[in-house]
């Protein structure tokens, strides 16, 4: 028996941002649930409005696709089962009913179960059960001594049922509340906000949370920090820990990373600014009671060497002086040199009097404000933050400011005397325009960063940086890199242990075990005194835009990473002394990830909000990998630079498939929901009741000579899937018999065409007659998006062969399946046939070693 899958049901498919799933995408329906060891492609059937109280042909795989109103099609579960699950674009599995009332009844069962799966089901059933349970024999008590007239019965027993209904209430409230706390918990974030200070607590493994704090607007520049002044390092707590112990104060709880200093500035070669940084050619003097007030700022003075320009009046017994800065060949750059003697008026000053040097001077100063402009948001699943507790997905803070240019800071100064520049920044001309977005979910934080040069610069660009974990006490950090050998006599193919660390660590060309693969990730561990994992971080650069290998190798030929020994801080390099002109760009995205033991498998996927890569690294050799990936479920795994981890090119219902038979082994891969396609003409197939062609090309003909009864399969490709209600081929030379024609699947796994029936069999044209015949489908045909089989057949009669017209080309796109030798690599190989098809298009076993060397045809189809 067949259950209808219908209108009744929901139909409209959404993208987890909330709108309608666009035309052609492909969705996968299963007959086993979410995280089941061996997934099971349901068992369906089409359905036809012409038919509709019996299925149709079968449908390969579960396999459907969304058409033009982002509806999944009506479709016949041949298994009759009261609930399926559907995957679209591989992306999570929902279940799907086929009509309101199995629906409900889920719905149902979930309320009394209280949503199964948290392990205390039985318990709060029973509670449940329990308070009912006295609660009616409390009612039936007072019921029965009231009608025997006996009042004073009547009271005891209703009082003494009542609170042994009490009491089962208690223990019912009691068994609710763990579950609602671990459905809490399982929302993803919640995030506490009180102003500009906000803390993230997540999950981080089956016992405990992790707290992540941020700064909405924060530092000496005011900008987003990665802590906070209340909460200044990332944390862990046990995932029962009250909220009371960590919101407005953390108690409790086990410091693991400082964060103060993690929000990546930009690098002109001579300072650090951006981020929370100021430029760091500042000159600070004391002179007590120097005499200078704001009248004097702007002014310059001399050391008889080097001329310097008074900022700022800081107190009575400071100032705050700039460096001088030099041009060549069009690039400033900020003097690193302090003043050396007393320094005397040059020019601008109302207080002329000279400035000693003799209290003391502080170089290297940095100066704030360097930026200015800035603007920002704070989203939670697209939504503004308010203050206090929060649930949600994904955090995502995005702002934009501008880099004041050195020499217009130093100009603008000296060009408004008595008006501190602080406050007129908007007047002070751009160096640069930097733009973030932080895409904040569970233990990771995904940073986009775009810089565009509004004035001519160097530029070391990182987006992101890492200062070393907190180590428990006695502990010790312990460091591998995917790529990259041994640097300062570190081993970083392995587990380095950086005690012995005494000075910085460049990471050039010399240090790549690929010479294309830059070093491109890290993950640090902090060991107890027993050299034990007790928490790590992995941090890394995706490889897209200018984050890519190609182009890092570009921007920074020589060193794409570097970490300092005195922090042992990590600062990956999208740029290295690159020269940028006005209006030129960077931009990459950086990911950094917290994770807990073992540090021996490293196997987790992040997200930039578009595209999602799986990482996988590991200090040990297997050849029975298993990575958990269900948000990738059905995904193609695509190798994302230079992998030593054989995957498998698909994720399944059991994870990610992969074997690291040697070390290092590491790998990242993007998951993408099907294989590229093809730029086409936009629009060719857009109009209903117009005609288009598959394919463009000069045309010639060709009789089915020796062909009879055998069907002919051609790829075929569109761009995005198309609705049709005609399809036409044309006859050029009369012939006996019929020829039938229809659209068989793409396979995947192996680019055959699908064996298991046709997407549609268009039926059979007379070849009597020349001209275009013209196949009226009484239901329309979805055709899908990207490569489909196209086939045609001449059947019946087989006195003399019909001449069609065909495409006159030999060439194809590739690649193309030539089976288990090369032997076929010798000659055209277009398509391939089947054998003995006397009949209606069926089931067919198709091999890669019948490849035919036979022109397309031409087709036509007109768009429903």
């Amino acid at each position: 028996m067949a259950r209808l899958y219908s209108d009744l049901g929901q139909r409209t498919v959404y993208l987890r941002n909330g709108l309608a799933l666009a035309q052609g995408l492909p969705c996968l329906i299963y007959k086993t649930p979410p995280g089941h060891p061996s997934p099971q492609p349901a068992n369906l059937a089409a359905f036809d409005p012409a038919n509709r109280d019996a299925p149709g042909a079968p449908i390969v795989g579960g396999a459907l696709v969304v058409d033009l109103h982002s509806n999944r099609p009506a479709f016949w579960d041949l298994d009759d089962m009261p609930c399926l699950w559907i995957t679209v674009s591989g992306g999570p599995m929902e279940a799907i009913y086929p009509d309101s009332q199995p629906q409900l009844d889920a719905q149902a069962a979930r309320i009394t179960a209280l949503e199964p799966g948290g392990g205390n089901e039985v318990a709060t059933a029973a509670a449940l059960a329990a308070e009912t349970t006295a609660r009616t024999q409390a009612l039936t008590a007072e019921v029965n001594a009231r009608v025997a007239g006996d009042s004073t019965t009547a009271a005891t027993a209703a009082a003494d049922a009542t609170a042994k209904a009490n009491a089962a209430q208690t223990a019912a409230i009691a068994a609710v509340t763990p579950r609602f706390a671990a459905l809490e918990r399982l929302s993803g974030l919640a995030v506490f906000r009180d102003a500009e200070n906000l803390l993230v607590r997540a999950p981080f493994d089956a016992t405990r949370d992790i707290l992540m704090p941020f700064d909405a607007n924060g530092g000496a520049e005011n900008m987003f920090m990665l802590s906070n002044p209340v909460v200044s390092s990332v944390a862990l707590i046990p995932s029962s820990a009250a909220d009371s112990t960590i919101w407005p104060t953390v108690t409790g709880a086990t410091n693991i990373h400082g964060t103060g200093d993690e929000n990546a500035p930009i690098n002109t070669g001579w300072s650090y600014v951006g981020g929370n940084h100021g430029y760091s050619v500042g000159s600070q003097v004391t002179a007590t009671g120097h005499g200078k007030t704001t009248a004097d700022v702007g002014s310059q003075w001399s050391d008889g060497t080097r001329t310097y320009t008074l900022l700022r009046v800081v107190d009575v017994n400071t100032l705050l002086f700039a460096n001088p800065y030099t041009v060549s060949n069009g690039i400033a750059t900020g003097g690193a040199v302090a003043p050396a003697a007393t320094l005397t008026h040059v020019s601008g000053a109302t207080n002329t009097g000279s400035v000693p040097i003799t209290g003391g001077v502080a170089g290297a100063v940095q100066i704030h404000p360097s930026t200015y402009g800035r603007t920002y948001t704070i989203e939670l699943d697209g939504r503004p933050v308010a203050d206090g507790k929060t649930f949600g997905q994904v955090l995502t803070v995005t702002e934009t400011y501008y880099v004041a240019s050195y020499k217009g800071l130093v100009d603008t100064a000296q060009a408004n005397i008595g008006t501190p520049v602080h406050t007129i920044m908007s007047q002070v001309p751009a160096l640069a325009r930097v733009s973030n977005t932080y895409r904040v979910t569970p233990a990771t934080v995904v940073v986009a960063q775009r810089l565009t040069a509004l004035e001519k610069t160097n530029v070391n660009m990182g987006v992101t940086q890492a200062i070393g974990l907190t180590t428990p006490a006695g502990g010790k950090l312990r460091q591998f890199m995917a790529g990259i050998g041994t640097v300062g006599g570190f081993n970083f193919s392995t587990l380095a242990d950086l005690s012995a660390m005494t000075t910085t660590l460049n990471f050039g060309p010399a240090t790549y075990l690929n010479p294309v693969q830059p070093a491109v990730s890290v993950q640090q561990w902090a060991c107890n005194a027993a050299g034990d994992p007790q928490w790590g971080l992995a941090l890394g650069v995706l490889p897209i835009a200018d984050g890519h290998p190609t182009q890092r190798l570009k921007n920074a030929p020589t060193q794409t990473w570097f970490m300092p020994n005195t922090t042992k801080k990590n600062y990956p390099q999208i740029a290295w002394s690159k020269p940028m002109n006005p209006g030129e760009s960077l931009s990459a995205t950086a990911y950094r990830r917290y994770l807990a033991p073992p540090a021996e498998v490293t196997e987790f996927t992040v997200s930039d909000g578009t595209n999602t890569w799986a990482i996988i690294e590991r200090t040990t050799t297997t050849s029975e990998g298993r990575a958990a990936a269900p948000q990738l479920l059905g995904r193609r795994l695509v190798p994302a630079g230079v992998t030593t981890i054989a995957a498998a090119e698909r994720v399944t219902g059991e994870g990610i498939a992969y074997s690291a038979p040697a070390l290092p082994a590491y790998g990242m891969w993007q998951a993408v929901p099907d294989a590229s396609r093809l730029e086409t003409i936009p629009g060719a197939t857009g109009q209903p009741g117009s005609y288009f062609l598959v394919a463009q090309g000069n045309v010639t003909t060709a009789a089915l000579t020796g062909s009879f009864n055998i069907l002919y399969l051609f790829p075929m490709y569109l761009p995005e899937a198309v609705l049709v209600d005609r399809a036409c081929i044309e006859v050029t030379a009369v012939g006996t018999g019929v020829v039938r024609h229809g659209v068989y699947a793409n396979d995947p796994a192996t680019g055959l065409p699908s064996g298991a029936g046709p997407i549609a069999d268009y039926g059979t044209v007379d070849v009597s007659a020349t001209g275009i015949k013209e196949s009226t489908l009484s239901t329309p045909v979805l055709l899908p998006a990207g490569w489909h089989w196209y086939g045609w057949v001449w059947q019946e009669t087989n006195t003399t062969p019909p001449t069609m017209r065909l495409l006159n080309s030999g060439t194809g796109i590739g690649p193309f399946n030539i089976g288990g030798s090369p032997s076929l690599m010798s000659g055209a190989r277009l398509g391939y046939f089947v054998n003995a098809v006397a009949g209606p298009l069926g089931a067919v076993t198709v091999s890669a070693g019948n490849s035919h060397q036979l022109n397309s045809p031409r087709v036509a189809y007109r768009r429903a």
